[in-house]
């Protein structure tokens, strides 16, 4: 079910940036709503009634409007940051007196010259200033974040946009039960633009990233279904063979309980006792499917289940491959029944019955003594039969 967020702010083009930057990461999981803290003082807040998350750009914003908010709604105050392009504007003036940060109020600015202090090693000498201060202000640099300043005695640096830090986002795909989208292309986007004071959090994330991209590549590649299932046991993640494999339930696969393809013991003993089971069989649409279950325990906690599935005609088509190509390097049958010689009556009836014998899916006990020609008759048969290929 889609998730409703409201973002509340005073700078309408901020709120925008902020939308989008949500929507560019969460997708269609959620709705975003953006609100004028304005609109709410004034007694519009329908929207908030609706609303699975209300988020904040600053501590200040929500003590504003801490009055107006219903108690029950969940509440998250964000971490904004900048751009990559902007800080490298900003960071010409490192060590020069006189330079003013510009924000909604002057508690909202203070708020970014303590993270763009932590982004250059606190050597910048930044003054927080609210707008209209910075109008009236008679000398100085003024950098401004997102608000247009006309002042002639000043020289001003215009920042476009701030941006929800990585971090933050995370924390709402938490918050959101939003996991699976923290880990795909657009968090890393949204990486790549922002710039952070933490180098170890984004050491881990950019590595956890890379960690998590190898394993969907692995997984999505290899022959088998996979299922993985969180510590609730429901499904976490999952590749395009076991959706094929369950496709004739008409299941999501995400919606789906897994256990219940087992049978009552195999449950109790896979996620209440927490055993191996090897070589489960199932039948899904007519097809017998082979399941192995590794519940995954790290010093006694219990952290998902892997589940592997197999169609069996898949196992033994390839075992077929596998043995032909064994076969290729070592010997092959290369007798048919027309290289056997022979015009007598019983070499010819004996050449009869073994054509016959061939089309059956039966042993065949071949006897005579050392020298007829009983591996002669071995390979003829087999290159006679419906297992030739294999």
């Amino acid at each position: 079910m889609r998730k409703n967020v409201v973002i509340i702010d005073y700078n309408d083009e901020q709120l925008n940036e902020y939308k989008n930057q949500l929507k560019a990461t969460f997708e269609d999981s959620i709705y975003v709503e953006k609100k004028s803290a304005s609109e709410i003082k004034s007694g519009e807040n329908e929207e908030l009634e609706q609303s699975d998350l209300l988020i904040f750009p600053s501590y200040i914003v929500f003590y504003e409007l801490r009055e107006y908010l219903l108690g029950n709604t969940k509440t998250y105050v964000f971490e904004r940051t900048i751009t990559k392009k902007a800080y490298d504007l900003i960071e010409k003036y490192k060590g020069i007196k006189n330079i003013y940060l510009v924000d909604e109020t002057e508690a909202m600015a203070s708020e970014m010259c303590n993270i763009i202090n932590k982004i250059g090693d606190n050597k910048f000498d930044l003054t927080p200033l609210n707008l209209e201060k910075a109008l009236v202000l008679n000398q100085g640099i003024i950098i401004s974040l997102g608000h247009p300043i006309d002042n002639e005695n000043c020289k001003v640096i215009h920042i476009e946009k701030t941006l929800l830090s990585v971090m933050s986002i995370i924390e709402m795909g938490v918050i959101l039960n939003e996991r699976t989208y923290l880990t795909d292309k657009n968090i890393m986007n949204a990486y790549k633009e922002s710039i952070s004071y933490n180098k170890g959090f984004h050491y881990l994330l950019n590595e956890t990233n890379k960690f998590a991209s190898r394993s969907a590549s692995f997984i999505d590649h290899i022959e088998d279904g996979y299922i993985i299932l969180n510590s609730d046991d429901d499904v976490e993640d999952y590749n395009n063979k076991a959706a094929s494999i369950l496709r004739p339930l008409n299941q999501n696969i995400k919606e789906f309980d897994v256990k219940s393809l087992f049978s009552s013991e195999t449950q109790d003993k896979a996620f209440n006792h927490k055993m191996k089971i090897m070589n489960e069989l199932i039948t899904i649409d007519g097809k017998i499917v082979v399941l192995q279950i590794y519940p995954t325990l790290r010093s006694e906690k219990y952290y998902g289940t892997l589940v592997i599935m197999r169609e069996f005609n898949e196992i033994e088509e390839r075992q077929h491959e596998i043995r032909k190509k064994i076969v290729g390097k070592g010997h092959r049958a290369k007798y048919y029944f027309n290289d056997i010689i022979g015009e007598s009556i019983n070499i010819k009836s004996s050449i009869e019955t073994a054509r016959k014998m061939a089309l059956s899916s039966s042993s065949i006990l071949i006897e005579g003594e050392t020298g007829t020609g009983k591996e002669l008759f071995a390979q003829a048969i087999h290159n006679y039969s419906y297992r030739k290929d294999y």
